[in-house]
């Protein structure tokens, strides 16, 4: 089975294998559009994320089909919540939402998803208005700097190093990959840390010379 969703709830687990029990890699944010390459019975939707190439399992009713057209719609007119959490009004109904997730064809008020009406009237910043640079990448680390560790987690509720660092550079207009042995072979190295600016990722490895962990340095 194939074809394309988008994520309908504040925050979506993205498991290893299709099971509660499986290990949750990463998560999907309200609004990001996937591919669905996948499936095992009515329950699981193995997914590709077009934001990052991550590929999961996700429960498959916590997703919304989108057609073709949609989804290449959502995929590239949409604005970021810029807020560490909003709750959108839609139908009458709260849906909360976190730093970074999708407001797909936002007109600055309010849009439409499926039979669903939404109005947001937090803090939202459209991709082609970004100034990106070390000081946009900054000012979001710093909207996280108190979250607690959670592995595989995306937002303030519960984050992991390299999803911090994705996120960050994602809503600055920098698109990484979702893990940081992967992060690692974006970009360029400085020979010396004292070459290193505000804003520049770090890495750390492990004996083995494995990188496990990685940060946004601030000034």
């Amino acid at each position: 089975m194939s074809g394309f969703a988008i994520c309908c709830l504040t925050v979506v687990p993205i498991r290893i294998g299709p099971s509660h029990r499986s290990e949750m890699g990463s998560q999907l944010l309200f609004g990001e559009v996937v591919e669905i390459i996948d499936t095992k019975g009515k329950q699981w939707s193995k997914v590709h994320c077009l934001n990052d190439d991550y590929t999961g399992w996700v429960p498959s009713g916590q997703l919304r089909p989108l057609s073709f057209g949609e989804a290449q719609r959502y995929q590239k007119e949409y604005a970021y919540c810029f807020d560490v959490f909003y709750t959108l009004m839609g139908n009458d109904q709260v849906m909360p939402i976190t730093l970074g997730s999708h407001l797909p064809v936002f007109d600055g008020m309010s849009f439409a998803l499926g039979d669903m009406d939404y109005t947001f009237s937090g803090q939202a910043v459209f991709p082609e208005d970004i100034k990106a640079g070390p000081a946009m990448v900054i000012r979001i680390a710093r909207k996280l700097l108190n979250a607690p560790f959670l592995w595989g987690g995306r937002t303030a509720f519960g984050i992991d190093s390299a999803g911090l660092v994705q996120l960050a550079y994602k809503i600055s207009g920098f698109h990484l990959p979702r893990t940081a042995e992967s992060q690692v072979n974006r970009g360029s190295s400085v020979d010396f840390v004292e070459q290193a600016l505000p804003g520049d990722i770090a890495f750390f490895e492990n004996n083995a010379g494995r990188i496990t962990h990685t940060g946004i340095l601030l000034p």
